[in-house]
């Protein structure tokens, strides 16, 4: 996928305001128990980016008959209250904490990202992969300090004098300024 292609899935976003960044921060830091999964370092590839599907649920997968590799997607649609429209967008992707992908009692998966990957559905339904100049400018490099755990844990002070809660708003307040950077490429040329 080109990233003008990239560009025009994501025109009928809305555009995501600072507290809805917000919001989908607080959600990232609270989705797993990141204080287990990652290190103390920021060394771990975080990928945030932009997708009009973030928040659906995937309802099923079906293979499309052409080969026995391509599938098709398909989302469960939600109206404006949906949970999609309230992260206006902001997916991210990460390797680095693996989720089972037994569907849920209806067949509908929980959560798709690990299972759709780098990649876009499409109108079609299709998995497009992102663009790489949206992956290198999506890129974040992440650390336990994530974990929502953190937040208020200004008690243990490490050997440099910085405590955890220092280290969880500086990553928290360092991913607020990536993600408007990556939304000023994106919609600052649509």
């Amino acid at each position: 996928m080109e990233l003008q292609e990239y560009k025009n899935l994501l025109k009928d976003l809305p555009r995501p305001t600072a507290d809805v960044t917000d919001y989908f921060i607080n959600r990232v830091a609270r989705d797993h128990s990141w204080y287990k999964h990652l290190p103390n370092e920021r060394l771990v590839r975080f990928v945030f980016y932009l997708d009009p599907n973030a928040g659906k649920t995937l309802e099923k997968v079906v293979s499309t008959g052409n080969s026995k590799d391509e599938k098709r997607f398909i989302f469960k649609e939600k109206d404006k209250n949906g949970s999609n429209y309230g992260y206006a967008g902001w997916q991210y992707f990460t390797k680095q904490y693996t989720v089972n992908f037994i569907p849920n009692s209806d067949g509908s998966f929980q959560d798709s990202r690990p299972f759709i990957g780098l990649n876009i559905i499409d109108a079609q339904g299709t998995a497009v992969p992102l663009p790489e100049l949206v992956i290198r400018k999506g890129t974040f490099l992440m650390s336990r300090y994530l974990h929502r755990v953190f937040e208020n844990d200004f008690e243990f002070i490490d050997q440099d004098g910085i405590s955890n809660g220092e280290k969880h708003s500086c990553i928290i307040n360092d991913l607020r300024d990536h993600l408007n950077s990556f939304y000023n490429f994106i919609y600052d040329e649509i």
